[in-house]
């Protein structure tokens, strides 16, 4: 039996390629996939992941099909569990007969089995959220190389670098219209983002693209770069990509960008401590002046890059201190933080299996919305769509079981990764971006907008990928 690996490029993965990059920048640039008439669009495009998996697996003729369905059955059954809850409602919208209006009907749905609120909003969301799942698959499984999982992540980097110029030119010039040409369409609008937190959590999952994108270049220019000096130094381009990045986020004027903003880079200068230290990274095989010049250098850029970005968000970082100490002072925090965890647990006890179906939180609400969140005579006066916490959402809406499917995968490769050393060293930018994207999804919802959920599924794949390395399945002649 042959042992050597295929290295080929297959036209499944520049199709795999292909589609995931499509799907982020069509998600993102459609006002982070929250514009109406993006939903059928991004269906569609995150649906095409299964292109490629079809012409991989036929490549290889089915061999290892059967184990590959195994460890992703979790998954699967969490697919069926959403779509079945689709034909098991509790309402059943109703159009009037001028389609001005919508009635919705009480349902005798299906003991036992999973339900959903509305099948329309559920529909949606299902649909979306299973192609991003297929997507994150797709690059898992399709794009096997460390060189075509670094296209793909610089093709993220460079659409998160032109939304965060732009976004910094329209907040540093005060200009009332996007270009010159468009209106925001909300105060807090970043980038193409309708609101600036979640510019923030797609912003630093394409910080860390690029930033492993400047590990990648660094450690090739290093081995490479100095028999060949006429090569383009596209290290120095891609730190200057990734530090207009780093500075957009606090630059939206979010306070939980300045505050992820200073952890992104506070880790980050430890990490490339230790590495100087210990010899590894981007300073491998370094010659001991080379080191010490490149250590220098980084350090400087870090201290100008940094006062670069605390001077152009000076003001809103200031806005922000000022509107936390007041929130302090006068015992005004945001209800979010406790008030919707303890509603989202009362949902929970409620439908504890299997859950009040994907995208249903907006129904249920009004029913369980605490004293926070009504006139002292009961009447509800906020409305939330997202319960802005992510983790309790899923878990209101998917129950438990739904929940632990859902996390099941991702949970098997975490261990699988920390059982075995790490292939390619840039996958920490990758898992410090994912990280710090959870981390805000504990108090925010940046899974709500669907450019979030397909960034995420695609970055997490992608830095699966890379730790693990290359991997290969048999083919049907290596049995033979």
């Amino acid at each position: 039996m042959s042992h050597s690996h295929d290295t080929s490029t297959t036209p499944a993965t520049y199709i795999a390629i292909a589609q995931a990059s499509l799907l982020i920048i069509i998600s993102s640039w459609a006002l982070g996939g929250r514009h109406p008439e993006s939903t059928s669009i991004i269906t569609i495009v995150a649906w095409l992941s299964a292109i490629p998996l079809a012409m991989h697996w036929m490549n290889r003729g089915w061999f290892g099909f059967g184990k590959w369905l195994l460890c992703l059955s979790p998954w699967i059954f969490l697919s069926i569990q959403i779509l079945a809850s689709i034909y098991n409602p509790l309402r059943i919208p109703e159009s009037s007969l001028d389609a001005s209006y919508i009635t919705w009907y009480k349902n005798n749905p299906i003991p036992f089995l999973p339900i959903c609120y509305e099948p329309i909003r559920t529909q949606e969301y299902a649909f979306i959220q299973i192609g991003c799942l297929l997507t994150a698959v797709s690059v898992f499984t399709v794009i096997r190389k460390r060189e075509e999982i670094h296209k793909l992540l610089c093709i993220i980097a460079a659409n998160g670098v032109i939304l965060a110029a732009l976004g910094s030119w329209f907040k540093l010039s005060n200009s009332p219209k996007v270009l010159g040409i468009f209106d925001p369409v909300n105060p807090n609008f970043f980038a193409s983002f309708r609101y600036y937190n979640h510019w923030v959590a797609f912003g630093l999952l394409s910080l860390a693209a690029a930033a492993a994108v400047v590990e990648r270049e660094i450690q090739h220019q290093n081995e490479f770069g100095k028999y060949d000096r006429t090569r383009q130094r596209w290290d120095i381009v891609w730190i200057a990509a990734t530090a207009i990045l780093w500075i957009s986020i606090p630059l939206s004027g979010s306070r939980s960008g300045l505050l992820f903003a200073m952890i992104f880079m506070c880790i980050a200068s430890i990490r490339l401590a230790i590495a100087y230290r210990k010899h590894t990274s981007i300073f491998k095989g370094m010659e001991r002046r080379s080191r010490k010049t490149i250590g220098t250098m980084l350090l400087l850029g870090i201290i100008i890059f940094g006062a670069i970005g605390f001077y152009l968000a000076s003001e809103n970082i200031m806005k922000g201190m000022d509107k936390s100490r007041n929130q302090i002072e006068s015992n005004e925090i945001d209800q979010r933080f406790y008030a919707s965890p303890r509603d989202c647990y009362k949902m929970v006890k409620d439908r504890p299996i299997w859950g009040w179906g994907l995208g249903s939180y907006t129904y249920i609400f009004s029913t369980y919305a605490g004293p926070e969140y009504r006139h002292e005579l009961g009447k509800l006066i906020r409305r939330n769509e997202y319960a802005h916490n992510d983790w309790m959402q899923y878990w209101v809406e998917l129950g438990s079981i739904g929940f632990i499917m859902l996390i099941s995968v991702p949970l098997a490769i975490v261990v699988k990764t920390f059982r075995r050393p790490r292939k390619y060293l840039e996958c920490f930018w990758l898992a410090l971006g994912i990280g710090l994207f959870l981390t805000f999804a504990a108090f925010d919802f940046p899974l709500g907008p669907f450019a979030g959920i397909a960034i995420l599924c695609t970055i997490f794949a992608a830095g699966a990928r890379l730790s693990l390395g290359p991997g290969r399945i048999p083919k049907f002649e290596d049995y033979y």
